[in-house]
């Protein structure tokens, strides 16, 4: 802690400089970041917001990838084919970031599961700065609202056969992304206030699905299947 204390031109990572904020034992912190000080208690909980927010959501969303990937072999299959055609021969070889974009029909398959498989259903709430009417409704000024973009990726009238796994709609609908522009597709929400960790979640998300397919047969045991 010393260290650290010593050398106050750059910080190393988030830690660091949330650790140089620490009140200390005595009751004491650094008289110029007084008005910016920590308790522990503070410090382990934006650690663990990172934390919740930046690694278990992905490894969720991956995980229902392989679920997904599983009860559709056919999915597996295609991927097999494009990262085959697209990079040609690369066995032995992790596919990379730069590959990612490369590869059209594994954009579709991580539409796909953000459709169907949103990792925060309701978003972070919202608080309106002033009343408006929505769909027939008043909603009067500092109303907590949420938005629900689990339904509205179920919801029939927005998506045609909502509650199936297919990559291939989003192959005629190229334009649609996950970044706040198309209202039938949120899950990192929208405007100024959208998820900051969006192009590490979809980069990460993609390149473990993509290494998962490129170095393993994805199947399950004989006999075995997963329940719709």
């Amino acid at each position: 802690m010393k260290c650290m204390r010593e050398s106050k031109q750059s910080y190393d990572d988030f830690l660091q400089s949330l650790l140089e904020r620490l009140i200390q034992s005595d009751g004491t912190t650094d008289p110029s970041l007084s008005e910016e000080s920590l308790t522990m208690n503070e410090v382990k909980g934006i650690m663990l917001e990172i934390i919740a927010a930046a690694i278990h959501t992905t490894a969720l969303t991956a995980e229902w990838g392989i679920a997904e990937l599983l009860k559709h072999p056919r999915c597996v299959t295609r991927l097999q084919q494009e990262m085959e055609e697209v990079l040609g021969d690369k066995k032995g070889q992790l596919i990379v970031e730069a590959d990612i974009a490369k590869l059209s029909y594994l954009q579709c398959v991580i539409k796909e599961l953000a459709r169907l498989h949103p990792l925060i259903p309701l978003l972070l709430a919202r608080m309106s700065s002033q009343e408006c009417e929505m769909g027939g409704y008043t909603i009067r000024a500092n109303t907590i609202a949420f938005v629900n973009v689990w339904a509205i990726g179920r919801d029939e009238n927005v998506w045609e056969h909502a509650l199936e796994f297919r990559p291939e709609r989003f192959e005629s609908t190229k334009d649609i992304d996950v970044k706040g522009h198309h209202y039938e597709l949120l899950p990192f929400g929208s405007g100024r206030r959208i998820c900051a960790g969006l192009p590490l979640a979809m980069s990460m998300v993609s390149l473990t699905l993509a290494n998962l397919v490129h170095c393993f047969d994805l199947e399950l045991p004989q006999g075995r299947l997963l329940s719709q």
